[in-house]
């Protein structure tokens, strides 16, 4: 796995999910950025972060893509779309059916098919402890929960979370 540089405690901004949504608003009602937009530049973001990590490693890296059903998940697929673009080794698994995805994601999910990008819908949890790419990664990259997560964690994410950060 590749270790990547700390941030210094006092470079960090910390913002609640409540702060996270009047930006949200603001930048559509007085910037007139939309959702898309913001998606396709922190996917960008995502992705250049990505690609600055995965420097380090000396051979052809890969990378998984874990991707929820909320905008964190857009982001996740448009980062996958920049990566393969570069000519990094990609897999993006769906924590969710198909169904399950809004029509922004949908479309995003489309284009990587399309791409031939490896896409894995619904992997469950006993399918992913077996997963050889997910397993050999040098980047994994989280595109699962954002600023919409309410309560406890459920599944699939209670037993994922916890087998990614091993």
């Amino acid at each position: 796995m590749i270790n990547a540089p700390a941030i210094p405690a006092n470079r960090i901004c910390f913002l609640g999910s409540d702060e996270f949504k009047r930006i949200d608003a603001l930048m559509e009602t007085d910037f007139h950025v939309s959702v898309a937009q913001s998606m396709e530049c922190a996917g960008l973001a995502t992705s250049e972060l990505a690609k600055a990590i995965c420097a380090t490693v000396s051979s052809s890296p890969k990378i998984s893509i874990m991707i929820g059903k909320g905008n964190n998940g857009g982001d996740g697929l448009i980062a996958a779309a920049h990566l393969k673009n570069w000519g990094y080794e990609v897999c993006v698994y769906l924590c969710h059916s198909l169904s399950s995805y809004p029509p922004l994601c949908l479309n995003h999910i489309h284009r990587l098919q399309a791409s031939g990008i490896k896409i894995k819908i619904d992997s469950s949890i006993s399918k992913l402890r077996k997963d050889t790419f997910l397993i050999s990664s040098d980047l994994i990259i989280d595109g699962l929960l954002g600023v919409g997560l309410k309560g406890a964690l459920k599944a699939p994410y209670i037993e994922l979370i916890p087998f990614l950060n091993k």
